[in-house]
This record gives C-alpha cells, structure tokens and sequence, in this order.
C-alpha cells in the first residue's frame, strides 16, 4: 500500500429524530474526542445535509418548497496512515466501546439506518497538495467500476483526475477542491474493518456554497462525451451535498 493519507468516513442514511439531539451530543463530546486522543488520528469533520439537499441534487420543486430536511450524516476521521487503526491506543479505545452497556451510543449507533464505515486511502492529488480551503460544504460520491475489467477502472480514474475534476475547478464558480479514495483493501483489526457493501472510490469536492450543483455551469462542465460514456458502465452508490457542524484539527 502507497503512503498516502487515510479517511475513515462513518456516514448515516437518516437518524431518528428522537435521539437526533443526543446523540449530536455524544459525537461532539465522546465519540470525536477519544479518537483525536488516539495518536496518527489528524483531524475530524462532521457535516449534516443541507435543509434543501434533495430539491438540490433533484433539480426539481419550486424554490419556495423545500423538501424535508434529511437526517443524514457524515463524519470523516484523517489519519497519518493506516498502522494508527493497528495501534495499541486505537485497540484500547475499541475495546473500551464494546464494553459498553448495550443502551449506549458506542453499542448502538452500528445499528442505525444504512449506517456505514470504510476506511480509504487517498490516491488524488498526490500527497502535500490538497490544501484544505475555507468552505463549509462538501458533496460526498461514492462509486464502483466493474471489477471484471481493469482497463474500465483505469479509464475511470484517468477521466477523473485529468478532465472531469480539472473541468468543474476551471469552469464551476463555488467549486473550491477536490479529494479522492480508494477502498483500503488490506486487512484490519476486528472492529476497526470496514463495514460490507462500501463504494470502491470516494470523491470528495469542497464547495464555497450549497447552490453549486445546482448552477448551470455546474450542469455544463459535466455534459462531456467522455463522461457520458464513463457514466454508462459505472455504478453511484451514493452522493450527500452537506455543511460543516463539527471541525477539530489535531495538528
């Protein structure tokens, strides 16, 4: 495995509303804090989706009805590398979370709607030159290609790193930034695993407002030939347009 900065994302389709207050809480307090106390652990974000996210990315509704907000919420944990989830420190904190009682946040949030854990690996752009701009939103993708078919993976991440990311950041007012991940294939500890069904690659891109999928230049600088192409064999396995609520740097 290349040296190269890791992500943990822990995302949640919809969370009840009536522990939504708490359990806010208990990420904020417990759940962010004990992993930055565990050395290698970089930084945390958290982020909820926009209010209007769905009439957003939907293109569709009038303006004056906004659709209800969704529940959903990501947290994203950088890491040193990927020896920090193999630590000491790191297994002490996991094994202190299964200790507790079955009616806590630690035993239960696992069982949330569509709740889901990866940890990935960053392969754009090279390491030391992402520089972390000073926006609120993001807009999370998730992606799979067909495995049976290197040549296609290949092809996916070449249009990505060379017109489609470069396109949006030349052409899309409000498009600040962009990461993206591969799915760390390689063994890790019980507990500290992915969790089943996660997308192969994880875009991330750092936007100045929430309007900005929305734009026509947005919509322009994605109507390429060769992004319609790609888009015909690939699969989306999820996107949330969401603003920043929670931010901690360890550095």
């Amino acid at each position: 495995m290349r040296d190269e900065p890791i992500l943990i994302i822990e995302r949640i389709a919809e969370i009840p509303e009536e522990i939504e207050g708490p359990w806010n809480k208990w990420c904020d307090d417990v759940h962010i804090p004990n992993r930055l106390n565990v050395p290698g652990f970089v930084s945390a974000r958290r982020y909820r989706a926009v209010e209007n996210e769905r009439n957003i990315l939907a293109r569709t509704g009038p303006s004056d009805e906004i659709a209800l907000w969704p529940r959903r919420y990501v947290t994203l944990f950088e890491l040193n590398s990927v020896d920090v989830l193999k630590s000491k420190a790191y297994r002490k904190l996991l094994d202190w979370e299964v200790s507790q009682p079955s009616s806590s946040f630690e035993a239960t949030t696992p069982s949330l709607p569509n709740y889901q854990r990866a940890t990935y690996e960053q392969v754009y752009p090279d390491q030391g030159k992402y520089q972390r701009p000073n926006t609120k939103f993001i807009f999370v993708m998730g992606h799979d290609v067909p495995l049976d078919s290197p040549d296609r993976e290949e092809e996916f991440n070449v249009w990505y790193n060379t017109e489609h990311i470069p396109r949006f950041m030349k052409q899309v007012p409000g498009f600040a930034a962009s990461r993206r991940f591969k799915l760390v294939e390689t063994e890790l500890p019980l507990g500290a695993d992915n969790t089943p069904s996660n997308a192969r690659y994880l875009a991330i891109h750092d936007f100045e407002n929430e309007d900005v999928p929305a734009s026509d230049a947005f919509l322009a600088a994605r109507d390429t030939p060769w992004t319609r192409w790609v888009k015909s064999w690939y699969s989306r396995r999820f996107r949330i347009l969401a603003r920043c609520i929670y931010a901690k740097e360890n550095r």
